[in-house]
């Protein structure tokens, strides 16, 4: 859902908005067959941890394909949500208020994983300090960026032109 919402709003200049989402849509349904080969994949990265019980060439060999080809893929998809983040990031009219907000969220949210310290759900397996912060950062732009990205649109929505400074550019 997030790499459509990104699809969408960080789409290329010449790429209207009805038009992004409708590439999005189509998609979607060919995310599901692809889940297949990525099981396949995360089968042989998990493979390493068999292989730290037990030696075993063949499953080395496929451990190593899965470590690279997931590797791969991540990596790519890496690079084309940061390419699509900063052109949403450039056309997005609250930028700083937006930045301003979300780093304020991401500092609280540290600061309070942090301190409690929160137990993974249906486990009794409590975060130690890395942990507590990739949970915050993870709430931050998970949950909290775009809780500010609509608050914020929506009020550029309702404030007039002269008090917003003149025309915002369109998302």
């Amino acid at each position: 859902i997030h790499g459509g919402i990104l699809a969408v709003v960080g789409r290329p200049r010449v790429l209207g908005r009805g038009d992004a989402v409708r590439k999005a849509l189509c998609a979607a349904p060919v995310a599901v067959p692809t889940l297949f080969p990525a099981w396949i994949v995360t089968t042989g990265i998990t493979l390493s941890a068999a292989l730290m019980n037990e030696w075993h060439a063949s499953w080395a060999i496929l451990a190593l394909g899965g470590w690279l080809l997931g590797l791969t893929v991540c990596g790519w998809a890496a690079v084309e949500g940061w390419h699509a983040l900063r052109r949403a990031y450039a056309r997005w009219p609250e930028s700083r208020a937006g930045s301003v907000l979300t780093a304020i969220i991401l500092v609280v949210a540290c600061v309070a994983s942090v301190r409690i310290r929160p137990e993974v759900w249906g486990t009794d397996l409590r975060l130690n300090g890395v942990g507590a912060v990739v949970l915050a950062l993870a709430v931050t732009f998970w949950i909290g960026f775009p809780v500010v990205w609509v608050a914020l649109r929506l009020a550029h929505e309702w404030l007039s032109p002269h008090v917003r400074g003149g025309e915002a550019r369109p998302l």
